[in-house]
């Protein structure tokens, strides 16, 4: 094998075993050399004896150097997947961006250092050489590893994207959780891609950008710092592309859904993505974003709107969103709701009355709460959710003789400033921060609760946290709107305005309990749908 007769050259020559890293390095360069010789020789063949004219002639002897390289690496440097019409031009454009950074290095040591021409070519070739080498051994061949990945042929692989530090007890994360879940249950092989800051969840097989160590945010919203772990996302989801061979992408949110296409035209895959939403992008951004520029928001809601009809299909989250995506979706017989179900086999807890690690917080909310009957909200922390006027309503109404307590969990933008409402206001006899709630320990903590409530007045979001009141089987006060109302029917409370909350309370009896219908809300039934799309989208894929 002409590979191995190279090596034990090279371990002549050095007159000992050389790593096989550095061997590998050294057919590298035995490699660039001979596609360097052949664009050389193509240019002067073509300009001397075929009169051909210059730029042409070095484009063409490009692509023929570039080509004699590739055939040379897959040969003697690197194992191929056998992929040719995905990896050739991913191996092309990485050579066109070592063309680039030798025009930059060139510009920076020459005109602005002062470096002699030669010098400065010299450096720019090392720099060079070291990218292209790396850049290709890591994204276009990766050591063989297409070949060596054990992959069940008879499972269909869904890959998920996830721009979110997945998991981190969120409600897109819940949801994210629950899809991958029942996926997996309904016998697909699910992969989540997602970034480097959230915490791994049993069962749920998960690929993680490297470790940012500046970027700290957990909350949702969009940041400046965000792009640079995308782009690392980017690169992720191609890799995955090619070696884990997804039949379908899930992308979660318009972000994912730019990370997913611009993902699989990389990898050069016709993979099908279907896009999971749950609000309105102009929307988010009011949400999470109130001082992010209009100009700035304008321009990413144009960029969703051109990414949307890029995906195969559409799944959103409730009723509230359909109208506005379907005023740009072109394909409308193609957006399905698939809606935040409840994982009943989890909230069993709540009836079976399971303990866990979280007897001694349990103890001290049930000193602070006495008597008293608890009303509990367990979210986000942002204003937006309704929190910060649940809060100052709540305080309002607070009396010695007043009958409830209200029991606030979770985190957010805005939670230390709910807190320093509370603290200037003297109501910390009133309201107890919970701190952040693992979703796990979500039953225990409602199974403690008289009743549960949604503060959101009006978005085109669906409301996870009703499902699991609803699975805690708490009274449950919301505003009254379309989305609720398809939920509670006549079981909720319901409010027109926080200015009503009290007499709401008042109606509600101490350990009162509803048998709400949750056989329609099971989440593994409306994964199912999500399943026969999935299904849907494979078949019509392997008829291309």
């Amino acid at each position: 094998m002409l590979k191995k007769k190279i090596d034990n050259l090279i371990n002549w020559l050095f007159g000992r075993e050389i790593n096989p890293s550095i061997l590998q390095f050294f057919r590298y360069l035995i490699s660039g050399g001979v596609a360097t010789m052949t664009d050389v020789s193509a240019l002067f063949v073509l300009t001397h004896f075929f009169h051909v004219h210059y730029l042409l002639a070095a484009a063409f002897a490009f692509l023929s150097g570039t080509t004699v390289n590739y055939f040379l690496n897959i040969t003697i440097v690197f194992e191929s997947s056998g992929q040719v019409q995905r990896e050739f031009p991913l191996f092309a454009m990485i050579g066109m961006g070592g063309l680039l950074w030798t025009e930059v290095i060139l510009w920076i040591l020459v005109d602005k250092i002062g470096f002699y021409v030669m010098l400065a070519k010299i450096v720019a070739i090392i720099l060079v050489l070291n990218w292209n080498f790396f850049m290709r051994k890591k994204f276009v061949f990766r050591e063989g590893k297409s070949k060596s990945v054990k992959l069940d042929d008879k499972r269909n692989r869904v890959l998920m994207i996830a721009a979110t530090p997945f998991f981190s007890d969120r409600g897109c994360h819940i949801r994210i959780y629950n899809m991958a879940k029942y996926l997996n249950k309904f016998g697909l092989e699910v992969r989540v891609c997602t970034y480097f800051n959230g915490s791994d969840v049993e069962g749920i097989n998960v690929k993680r950008i490297k470790n940012v160590s500046w970027y700290k945010r957990v909350a949702p919203g969009f940041s400046w710092g965000k792009l640079w772990l995308d782009i690392k996302l980017i690169f992720l989801c191609c890799k995955q592309i090619m070696c884990f061979q997804p039949n379908v992408i899930i992308a979660h949110m318009y972000e994912g859904l730019g990370i997913g296409y611009m993902a699989k035209k990389l990898a050069f895959s016709n993979v099908p993505i279907i896009t999971d939403l749950q609000a309105e992008l102009e929307e988010e951004f009011l949400n999470y974003n109130k001082n992010l520029p209009a100009v700035i928001r304008s321009f990413f809601v144009c960029l969703s709107k051109i990414f949307i009809n890029r995906c195969d299909w559409i799944t959103i989250s409730s009723e509230n969103v359909e109208v506005k995506i379907r005023n740009v979706f072109k394909r409308k017989d193609r957006i399905t709701i698939v809606s935040d179900g409840i994982d009943l086999d989890m909230f069993e807890r709540v009836f079976r009355a399971e303990k866990s690690e979280t007897n001694n917080q349990e103890k001290a909310i049930a000193d602070w709460k006495g008597e008293k009957k608890l009303l509990v909200y367990i979210g986000g922390l942002s204003e937006n959710k309704g929190i910060g006027k649940l809060i100052r309503s709540f305080g309002k109404i607070v009396s010695d003789k007043f009958d409830w307590k209200l029991l606030v969990g979770g985190f957010g933008e805005d939670e230390e400033e709910l807190k320093k409402f509370v603290l200037d206001h003297n109501l910390g006899n009133y309201i107890y921060f919970l701190g952040r709630v693992s979703y796990f320990d979500l039953p225990i903590f409602l199974a403690m609760a008289d009743a549960g409530i949604d503060p959101k007045y009006n978005s085109t979001e669906s409301s996870g946290k009703l499902a699991n009141l609803m699975a805690a089987r708490l009274p449950i006060i919301c505003f009254d709107n379309v989305y609720n109302r398809s939920r509670l029917e006549e079981n909720g409370y319901y409010l027109k305005d926080f200015f009503e909350l009290e007499k709401v309370l008042a109606k509600i009896g101490r350990e009162e309990r509803i048998n709400y219908n949750l056989e329609d809300l099971a989440e593994e039934k409306e994964i199912a749908k999500l399943s026969k799309i999935i299904e849907r989208l494979i078949i019509k894929s392997n008829k291309r």
